[in-house]
C-alpha cells in the first residue's frame, strides 16, 4: 500500500486495498479470541467473565 502511494496510485484504490487488509485481519483475530475461550472452557476453568468483557475483547479487534 505504500508502494502505491509513492508511485501516485489512485487514492480511492489505496483505500480499497486499506479496508480490504483491514477487514482480512479480522476474522484471524476474532478465531483467536473464540479459540481461547473454547480452551478456557475445556479446561474448567471458572474465572467469572462477563459478557460485556467478552464484547469488549471482540470490539478491540475492530
Amino acid at each position: 500500500m505504500i508502494g502505491m502511494l509513492e508511485s501516485g496510485r489512485d487514492h480511492e484504490a489505496v483505500l480499497l486495498q486499506v479496508a480490504a487488509v483491514s477487514h482480512a485481519g479480522r476474522r484471524p483475530a476474532y478465531l483467536i479470541i473464540a479459540d481461547q475461550l473454547r480452551q478456557c472452557s475445556a479446561a474448567g476453568h471458572r474465572q467469572s467473565v462477563t459478557l460485556a468483557e467478552v464484547e469488549r475483547a471482540f470490539q478491540n479487534v475492530g
